[in-house]
Parts: C-alpha cells; structure tokens; sequence
C-alpha cells in the first residue's frame, strides 16, 4: 500500500491505518492555529556524528518575538525515533487544541533520538545507556542556546514514554537541579533494557539504577519536583513493573500523580498521557 502513512517505529519504517474508534477528537487537525515543527541538525560529541532532533514551537512563537518560554523534552519509546512523538503521537496537533481552548501554557517541546547508535567492533548498535549524556551535553546546549527559552529549572520538563521514561527516570534523578516537572507514560523507575537478552546490543550486566538513591530521602525527592506523573493502560505488558514501581515509591515515602488509562502499551494510552500531563505544566 504505497499511498499509506509511514513511520518508524518497531525499529523499522512501516505503513500504517488508524483507526479512531475511541471517539476522540484531541488530537486530530482542527481550524486553529498552527504551530510549526523544526527539524535541527545538531554535532554530538557523544557519537562524534551528526545527529537530528525536532522541535516544537507554539504557533504564537514567532509572533513574540521577545517572549521566552518552558520547555519540555519529550521522549519516545524503544524501535522508535524522533519523529515518533509526531507521526504517530500527533503531539503538536495536541498541543494546538490544547493551547486554542487555552488549556495549558504555551511552551516549546524538544523530541530527540533516544536509540544512541554507536560503533562498536566494526559494526553500529544502539547503547540506550548514553542518551542522558547526549541530552546534557549537546541537545540542551544547542536548543537552549537557540530557541527562546527559559533557562532554569522552574521552566523545564522532561517526559518519555516506555525507554523514554527510562531516560527520563534517570537525567531526572540524577539532575533534579535541572527539572521541576517529570512524566513517565507506560514509565518505569527502573533500566530493565540494560543487560536484557533481547533489548540491549551491548550485552552487558543489569544496571546498578544508581539513580533511584533520590528515593530514599522522601523530604528531599518530594521537593525536587512540582510534579511528577506516572501513567499505565491497564491493559499494558509491563503493567507488573509499573505495580513493582509503586511497592516501591511507596515504601521510601515519596508521592507522585498516578493516572490509569484503558489500554495496553500504545499510543492510545500515550496521546492521553501528554495530553492530562501537559495541563499540569508551568502553571506556577
């Protein structure tokens, strides 16, 4: 079927048909006004290469031009890329609606590839372990350097989906100094990727999740952040994870806005994830 939709997702380009039988409308294409998505060439000092990112202004971004804004980094899931949040996620067209029914402030999102290739013995894979530095030391720097953005914690967010929220767990506890508002959709605490069979091409051990040490100091965790926001379908492969996840938060004390949607590991539950979570941001 030449003439269907491609994305990339599943670690591959492929076609797809959606099918709106869930009765939403939140993020399908309305008459209102437009926000434009950038594509930036960026040099990583991570892969020593040229890498891509998206950005995501707010149709009212170039019409201000001394105004500055939040900023959101927004990440995908395994097999997936940088476009993905877009493609399939529809993410600015969410945004749009959000923001002409005036529903959250209008903020920048940022959609890098979180599948880090690398060589290795002759041969590229994917080391998921090293986009956290990338973002630091390359995306932040470049974007922030670019766009008009507010430059401190208080206007920054960071949010992924499944690895995304991997990635997000640990940039986030290990910088709490750099974020105030954090989403996990389909999310987890834990790097179950590295050192699985299947997942990691490195094929190295289980990580050390040195990051959760934030947990175990309540006071501390739960004044780091403004929000932070973890979602499930109830249908969802990982969902025994995500239960394992909330033993545990609620063991070491710390709190967080738990939200349930029905279904399973997709971007159904996902559109609704960035859509409830993006209400939530920059409001004070």
């Amino acid at each position: 079927m030449p003439y269907l939709p491609i994305c990339y997702g599943y670690g591959r380009p492929y076609n797809y048909v959606e099918l709106n039988n869930d009765g939403n409308d939140f993020y399908q294409i309305k008459d209102v006004p437009h926000g434009t998505v950038h594509q930036e060439i960026f040099k990583s000092s991570v892969t020593h290469e040229w890498e891509r990112c998206l950005v995501y202004t707010p149709a009212e971004y170039d019409q201000m031009p001394d105004k500055r804004y939040p900023i959101l980094y927004l990440q995908h899931g395994y097999g997936e890329d940088e476009t993905s949040w877009c493609a399939e996620g529809r993410v600015n067209f969410i945004l749009d609606n959000l923001l002409a029914e005036k529903e959250i402030t209008p903020f920048i999102v940022v959609m890098a590839n979180g599948m880090v290739q690398v060589k290795r013995q002759g041969k590229r894979v994917v080391d998921h372990t090293l986009f956290p530095r990338e973002l630091l030391q390359d995306i932040m720097p470049f974007v922030e350097n670019k766009y008009r953005v507010i430059r401190d914690k208080d206007h920054r967010a960071m949010a992924g989906l499944s690895m995304g929220s991997i990635h997000t767990s640990i940039t986030a506890f290990t910088h709490p100094e750099l974020f105030s508002y954090i989403g996990l959709f389909s999310g987890f605490l834990r790097d179950f990727i590295q050192g699985n069979k299947e997942m990691d091409m490195i094929q190295r051990g289980p990580s050390k999740n040195k990051h959760l040490e934030l947990l175990n100091d309540s006071s501390l965790f739960n004044n780091c952040f403004k929000v932070f926001y973890r979602a499930m379908g109830n249908e969802d492969i990982f969902w025994k994870m995500f239960e394992e996840d909330d033993l545990l938060l609620k063991e070491k004390g710390d709190t967080c806005i738990r939200k349930i949607y029905r279904g399973g590991h997709e971007w159904n539950v996902w559109r609704q994830s960035i859509r409830d979570f993006s209400k939530l941001l920059f409001n004070s």
